[in-house]
């Protein structure tokens, strides 16, 4: 945290959820739940932006993350995540 009380943030890369690919465990499992949880960080690698994508079209009730932590913020992502979301935080 900063003098001024302003906190900091080191989102280390690479990381495990940089790399989810689409399962058809990961599949079955989505369409079994009662609601999907994604965040827009775990979105800043190619291969999660696209599960997630897959993830959305087979769950009813979508929880966006949103994250506005610089360098991360993504204004697509944001708008894509916000327009899937049931629900954002």
């Amino acid at each position: 945290m900063s003098e001024g009380g302003i906190p900091s943030y080191d989102i280390v890369q690479p990381s495990a959820w940089d790399a989810i690919s689409m399962t058809p465990e990961l599949s079955a499992a989505a369409e079994q739940a009662s609601a999907l949880v994604f965040g827009s960080l775990s979105q800043r690698c190619d291969t999660t932006r696209d599960t997630v994508r897959c993830l959305l079209q087979l769950c009813d009730r979508c929880v966006f993350d949103v994250n506005f932590r610089p360098p991360y913020y993504d204004q697509p992502i944001v708008e894509e995540g916000l327009t899937a979301a049931w629900l954002a935080k």
